[in-house]
């Protein structure tokens, strides 16, 4: 049986949960990182739904009052920063952008991660994940001061590059350079990504679709 992917669209298929009722709910992956939420509010007693693709989990639906998670929180898997916390370092980087000024904007996922998956199962697809995220954080620590990466969900990274940092499109072939040539699964743990530029003004979403578009159209010329 094919191993599910991570749940598409979170927000469409939370708009979609909530017109069956108005209770506030929590959409998350199955590590338990939030993906969406429709309220956030003190207290317990949510219940829980799993979210399945066929007999897999692919993630949980937490409905009825629900405790707000902390939103500076890492990602529990890679130690990266977690969605909402690089939202929140993003908004904090446009609004200390100088007058003419820009950052990046990287969206990238790995090209052999369902692959492992399939192949080797989730336990494999974790240590894939821990394995790159690791390499990343050390790379951008060297090259990149002053940046931020973080998982946005799956095997999905966002990647924020400050206005003094080299293009982005040299730092990726110079990341991909240091990773090893062949990885536990067989192959070069490599990546596919999109840049957009950000220079204020704009939101989170509409940036990270235009870096999105142009991860989809790097794979599309692969």
């Amino acid at each position: 049986m094919e191993s599910p992917g991570p749940i598409p669209h979170p927000e469409k298929f939370l708009d979609a949960w909530l017109r069956h009722g108005a209770e506030p709910v929590t959409l998350t992956d199955r590590e338990r990182n939030v993906l969406a939420q429709s309220a956030a509010r003190g207290g317990d007693g949510a219940r829980e739904v799993e979210v399945r693709d066929g007999e897999e989990v692919i993630g949980y639906l937490l409905i009825g009052p629900v405790r707000s998670r902390p939103e500076a929180a890492p990602d529990p898997l890679t130690g990266l920063l977690n969605r909402p916390a690089i939202e929140r370092r993003f908004a904090s980087m446009a609004e200390e952008l100088a007058e003419g000024e820009s950052f990046t904007v990287v969206f990238l996922d790995l090209d052999l991660f369902k692959q492992i998956n399939d192949q080797f199962g989730h336990l494999a697809g974790d240590q894939a994940l821990k394995g790159f995220a690791g390499a990343l954080e050390k790379f951008l620590a060297v090259n990149a001061p002053g940046g931020a990466a973080g998982r946005y969900g799956g095997d999905e990274f966002v990647i924020l590059l400050p206005p003094q940092t080299i293009g982005a499109e040299e730092l990726m072939a110079r990341f991909e350079e240091t990773l090893p040539p062949n990885s536990p699964w067989g192959g070069r743990p490599g990546f596919s990504y999109g840049t957009a530029r950000c220079a204020g003004g704009e939101s989170f979403s509409d940036v990270l679709a235009r870096a999105d578009r142009a991860l989809y159209a790097m794979k599309r010329r692969r």
